[in-house]
């Protein structure tokens, strides 16, 4: 088992540090009213699990007794119950104070579903919607714009107990706790989520829970035949999010609402067949075109939907396809940190590839770093999807102990440094081939829970004590404010 859920974390890739890193920043020109921001999610970063009439969602389940993933995967006996105690509104308060000195202009978060509804549906917890207007408040205040993700990793333990996305109601829950979200912050927030990285919960979330109550090894990521049968979850959401979007725009709040996808750039680690090429096809559409399509063609991928017997499983109703049709998503929201690296295994792994190997050293947790790879990306996007507006809302490194350790209340993080400079630039490059992007969003502000890699893997900016909660702005932390100052010149 353990072996398997250290598989959730996505091939290891690489990146050589920039030689112009301590240089003094060159100015980019990036379009007016462009968004720089830091980004965070409810559950990784909040604690005060059972704080307030919170009730749990399903990371509350299983991550601890009897499940305790972090501690399989890791050794690490954690859980999100003080995550980096952003509920506490004090620390809340030093910590704007961090993100203001930064000088970005946007902060990403989540709001827990959970925490405002704590049966997912039925009576709302007012203690969760004055934390949250407390921290929406707090950062217009300072001059900090939220933009707000609905839905971030945290179904409702109710609601998943009921099913969860593979119940259709799930449609309407979420379209009420969304109405809910808009009638309470919709007056402030003006940019939105619907939902975050749809097929990393598909394809590896529910997947390994699934397995765990069955009591089977799960196939990560998701196997065909998982996918076939489970194919109602991945129409139930894009109804869920169509239904969300025309809901917003109804109300005339006065906003945008998107979605937004972890884009996977995928090759392959040695030259391979025809059927191993056809494969990594496969695996691209998998990833991307599997839910990008419905939201901006309406429709889904024609190869896959008969592949995967989407009219047999994906229940699918009359009415169902106009209503996706008609739903005009304002931008599409991009995370992104590496190209995944597949190795050709016929009827076996993912569409017939399993992870492959790296061609870089030192090692990134989250794929082979190539921000190259990153501008053709973006561009085919703009080619694909008739040039839709975008924001990059994730982007970011973890190396692991070499990058990050605590010196004299300095963290030297040359690695993530070299990283973010380097996929700034790059989006630059897209930007100037014509891409509409609208914003970068570094991931993360803060290191934070890592889901069932607990506290072992860092992402942030900011480093984080975890036992005493003390702050350190990282050298990743200094570069990025020194940009931002140079391109504010």
């Amino acid at each position: 088992m353990k072996s398997a859920l250290i598989a959730l974390v996505l091939c290891a890739c690489l990146i050589q540090p920039s030689k112009a890193q301590n240089k003094e920043s060159k100015k980019l020109h990036f379009p007016k009213g462009f968004l720089w921001g830091a980004a965070s999610a409810a559950y990784q970063v909040e604690g005060g699990t059972k704080a307030d009439g919170r009730g749990p969602n399903y990371w509350d389940k299983y991550l601890n007794p009897p499940y305790n993933l972090a501690k399989m995967a890791t050794g690490q006996d954690v859980n999100g119950d003080i995550g980096i105690n952003q509920y506490d509104r004090t620390q809340f308060l030093k910590d704007v104070k961090l993100i203001k000195e930064l000088g970005i202009n946007s902060y990403r978060l989540s709001i827990s579903w959970s925490r405002i509804l704590p049966e997912g549906t039925g009576k709302i917890n007012e203690a969760g919607i004055d934390y949250y207007n407390f921290v929406i408040n707090i950062l217009i205040k300072n001059g900090i714009k939220p933009l707000v993700t609905l839905y971030h990793f945290d179904m409702p333990l109710a609601l998943e107990d009921k099913g969860g996305w593979m119940n259709r109601e799930s449609v309407k829950w979420f379209t009420d706790y969304a109405n809910l979200c808009f009638d309470k912050f919709g007056d402030r927030v003006k940019i939105f989520l619907t939902f975050n990285e749809p097929s990393i919960e598909m394809f590896f979330l529910q997947t390994l829970f699934d397995a765990i109550n069955n009591r089977q090894m799960p196939s990560i990521p998701a196997s065909e035949k998982y996918i076939s049968e489970h194919f109602a979850h991945i129409h139930h959401l894009m109804l869920a999010h169509a239904e969300t979007v025309n809901l917003y725009h109804k109300k005339n709040l006065g906003g945008k609402i998107g979605i937004t996808y972890n884009f996977m750039l995928c090759d392959l680690d040695t030259i391979t067949s025809e059927a191993g090429k056809t494969s990594l096809n496969l695996v691209r559409k998998a990833w991307n075109n599997l839910f990008m399509d419905p939201v901006f063609k309406g429709s889904y991928p024609q190869e896959l939907f008969d592949r995967l017997k989407a009219s047999q499983y994906g229940d699918i109703k009359a009415g169902d396809m106009e209503i996706i049709k008609s739903a005009k998503t304002d931008f599409l929201g991009i995370n992104y940190y590496g190209v995944n690296m597949y190795h050709e295994k016929p009827g076996a792994g993912f569409f017939g590839l399993v992870n492959g190997k790296n061609p870089d050293k030192p090692e990134m947790f989250n794929g082979f770093v190539n921000p190259a790879a990153f501008v053709v990306g973006l561009v085919s996007l703009k080619n694909q999807y008739n040039n839709p507006e975008i924001i990059i809302t994730e982007n970011g490194a973890g190396y692991g102990e070499t990058d990050e350790k605590l010196e004299n209340g300095k963290v030297n993080d040359a690695l993530r440094t070299a990283y973010i400079q380097k996929h700034i630039n790059a989006v630059h490059e897209a930007i100037q081939k014509g891409v509409k992007i609208k914003g970068y969003y570094v991931w993360s502000m803060f290191d934070n829970l890592e889901w069932i890699m607990g506290y072992s893997r860092r992402f942030g900016i900011t480093y984080v004590d975890f036992k005493t909660q003390e702050r350190y702005p990282k050298q990743s932390y200094y570069w990025y404010q020194s940009f931002l100052r140079e391109q504010n010149k």
